[in-house]
């Protein structure tokens, strides 16, 4: 015993600035997606070069230089 309801709908005509709307919010939509994706490649290449920045200061050597009296700490400077 199932009854099969049908509802006739009528098509009714849109305000074409409404329609205008839905159509920049669409574009808007889209156009904030694509930027999204854009955002999360960058920041894929970005995280792909501080490793590799990460990696190569891993294997510098820190040499430790002399310091030369005379130079650098001259407090007696007269202008």
């Amino acid at each position: 015993m199932t009854e099969e309801v049908t509802t006739e709908t009528t098509e009714q005509p849109v305000d074409p600035q409404l329609q205008q709307r839905i159509t920049y919010t669409e574009t808007l939509q889209q156009e904030i997606q694509n930027l999204q994706e854009q955002m999360a490649q960058l920041q894929y290449q970005i995280d792909i070069r501080v490793t590799a920045l990460v990696g190569y200061q891993s294997t510098l050597e820190v040499i430790e230089e002399p310091v030369l009296n005379g130079k650098g700490d001259n407090d007696d400077d007269v202008d």
